[in-house]
Order: structure tokens, then C-alpha cells, then sequence
């Protein structure tokens, strides 16, 4: 590898591991609200929608952990992948059920697409 290379891959490594963090700390968020309405859900005897409510939010969880792994690849289809999840994901949150904790979803996930914009240049280089 040359010097230009290690410099580079080193001068984005922060942004990289800030953006796996924050699309592993957004999952964990999606995990606690899974739990929390598939919860209410249960109690309130809504079994059929649960399970439903369940699978929209396995979904979600897997797509952020998806997009974790896949952050560091130097691919374009990586960077674009990943850029997809996070707009879903704030699409989801804001036009789901228009709650604070959604808005908090909501906020990582933009936190995500910043730190998604300050790798372009990362994927472009490859």
C-alpha cells in the first residue's frame, strides 16, 4: 500500500468508526422500540398485529446491522447501499407513528447520513 493510500485510509477512520456506531446505537434504539410496543402490543391482546409490528421491526434492526458491516467497504455500492438504509429508515420513523422516540430515530439516522457525506470521499477514491 502506498503512503497516499495509508494517509487516506487513515484520515477517514474516525468517520468510520463514528459511522458504525452510530448505525449500531440506532439499532440498539430500534431493538428498545420493538420491545417496548411489541410489548404494549401483547398486553393489549393484539397478537395478529404483533407479530407484524415484530417483523417490520426485525427488518429494520437488520438493516442497520447490515449497514455497519457494510460501512467500511470501499465500494460505491456500499455508500449508496448504506444511504438507502438511512433515508428508509427516516422515512419510516417519520411517517410511522409520529412520536418523540421515532423523532430520536429520526435524528440518528440524519446523524448517519452526516457522517455518510463526510466519507464520499472515501468511496470515490476507491
Amino acid at each position: 500500500m502506498t503512503r497516499a493510500r495509508k494517509k487516506l485510509s487513515n484520515r477517514f477512520q474516525s468517520s468510520l468508526f463514528l459511522a458504525k456506531l452510530l448505525f449500531y446505537f440506532n439499532a440498539a434504539w430500534w431493538l428498545l422500540l420493538g420491545i417496548i410496543f411489541v410489548y404494549q402490543m401483547v398486553e393489549d391482546k393484539n397478537s395478529w398485529s404483533s407479530v407484524m409490528v415484530s417483523i417490520f421491526f426485525v427488518v429494520m434492526i437488520a438493516s442497520l446491522i447490515v449497514g455497519a458491516r457494510i460501512v467500511s467497504e470501499r465500494e460505491k455500492w456500499a455508500f449508496v447501499l448504506c444511504i438507502v438504509i438511512a433515508v428508509a429508515n427516516i422515512l419510516f420513523s417519520i411517517f410511522g407513528f409520529l412520536d418523540f422516540l421515532f423523532v430520536i430515530a429520526a435524528l440518528f439516522d440524519l446523524a448517519i447520513l452526516g457522517s455518510l457525506y463526510s466519507l464520499k470521499g472515501y468511496y470515490l477514491t476507491s
